[in-house]
């Protein structure tokens, strides 16, 4: 059963889209929280979720090796 993307706290569209992580908060406190940013690709309303997204879930379920930063 495939994950939808988050619904959209102001008009219900589950046509959403993650964004990239921007400002002090979105970069150095939320990921601690699991907190991820998306955006309502209908309405233009930003919003945060703790749903990563579909595209990291696949990732993991096709067993591909997570590999550290090069440092």
């Amino acid at each position: 059963m495939p994950i939808a993307n988050p619904i959209c706290p102001k008009c219900a569209s589950v046509d959403t889209r993650r964004l990239k992580r921007h400002g002090f908060l979105q970069v150095n406190l939320f990921p601690h929280l699991s907190l991820y940013p998306w955006e309502c690709t209908s309405c233009r309303v930003a919003f945060n979720r703790r749903y990563r997204g579909k595209l990291k879930r696949k990732r993991r379920e096709a067993g591909e090796p997570h590999l550290p930063p090069i440092a």
